[in-house]
Formats: structure tokens, sequence, C-alpha cells
């Protein structure tokens, strides 16, 4: 195999093993999520109060 080779499978397994740990983090810790959902669901409720009140 040429070295452009092997530095194509070495970064190609790079970024299978980075999305892997990515998407492993985000499942191990969803708290992260939860306050951007709360943060949005806020966001909404401020909306939807302040358009209430415009009527």
């Amino acid at each position: 195999m040429t070295v452009g080779g092997w530095i194509f499978m070495l970064v190609s397994w790079g970024v299978i093993i980075g999305l892997f740990v990515f998407c492993m983090i985000r499942t191990i810790h969803p708290g992260q999520t939860t306050i951007i959902k709360e943060k949005a669901n806020t966001s909404l409720t401020d909306t939807e109060t302040s358009s209430k009140s415009g009527q």
C-alpha cells in the first residue's frame, strides 16, 4: 500500500472513531440536551405569552 493509502486509511478511521465517541458522549450524558430543550420550551412560552398579551 502506498503512503497516500495509509494516510487516507488513518484519517478515515479517525473520523469514524471520532463520530463514535461523539455519539457515545451524547448518549451517555443526556443532561446537556435536556437543558437545550428546556431553553427552547422557555423561549416558546415567552413568545406565546407576549403574543397573547398583545391581543
